[in-house]
């Protein structure tokens, strides 16, 4: 995933002082971090070897700091009444079991769910299912209009949420990007070993799983620098009753 790199230099009265921040933003997903602050040392290349250590190594450490974070996380998704949408391409319409397009019933492995394991992946704008689904072929789209957000624990995640903790930021950002820094390309390993490539994805949902969070709203990583959307992902604990998020069967679309 390409980013930019955004360095930042802080002056004194005299000239340039030495304190220098340096951190990247995502130009997919508009998330921004901060790898390295001189006055304020941040806990980025702790948290660079922690993953390394989990790809090579299946270290249980990277687990036990993310979990602190997870716990003390409190920001919760607004729940203003808000469409969302899921889709397929047009191609599977004869695997659906009814007029409605609901969480897979054979579910694969996905980045905040292992095989085997539901996940209702929804997204908050439809013109981006085509890039989701990565294809321009007619989809069907259902859209989910009557979610009770206001009684799901759906972690904000966003990256309009200027209170997350930068080392959340950072494992989400590397975990987007399946890479750290410098160029350390993660996904890649893990498959040549025969593994998920989403598994320091998924160990992030699965600590915000163990803390009680019914899902996590998190940027959409097919964006781009004019425009960015949403991915709402609820956990398999709270969808038994998603049929009743939706009010009318799906559609069928022709995407740009």
């Amino acid at each position: 995933m390409k980013e930019e790199n955004l360095k930042i230099y802080e002056y004194d009265e005299i000239g340039m002082s030495e304190a220098i921040k340096i951190g990247f933003t995502q130009h997919q997903t508009n998330r921004k971090a901060v790898y390295h602050d001189s006055e304020h040392p941040t806990k980025a290349p702790e948290l660079d070897a922690l993953i390394k250590k989990f790809v090579e190594n299946s270290s249980d450490e990277l687990r036990q700091f993310i979990l602190p974070l997870v716990q003390n996380f409190s920001i919760k998704l607004d729940s203003t009444k808000k469409t969302y949408y899921r889709g397929l391409p047009a191609s599977e319409e004869d695997k659906l079991r009814c007029d409605r397009i609901g969480p897979s019933q054979d579910p694969a492995d996905n980045r905040y769910s292992v095989k085997g394991e539901q996940c209702l992946y929804l997204i908050d704008d439809k013109h981006f299912l085509g890039k989701e689904l990565k294809t321009s072929a007619p989809l069907l789209i259902q859209e989910y209009d009557n979610i009770p957000l206001d009684r799901l624990n759906i972690a904000d995640l966003s990256s309009e949420n200027a209170l997350l903790d930068n080392s959340l930021k950072l494992a989400f950002q590397w975990a987007e990007s399946g890479r750290t820094k410098p160029d350390y390309k993660f996904e890649e390993i893990l498959k040549k070993k025969g593994k998920s490539g989403y598994l320091v994805s998924q160990l992030l949902a699965e600590c915000f799983k163990k803390y009680g969070w019914d899902g996590i709203y998190v940027p959409g990583i097919h964006g781009d620098s004019r425009k960015y959307y949403h991915n709402l992902n609820i956990f398999e604990a709270k969808i038994s009753n998603w049929r009743k998020w939706t009010t009318r069967p799906y559609y069928r679309v022709q995407m740009n």
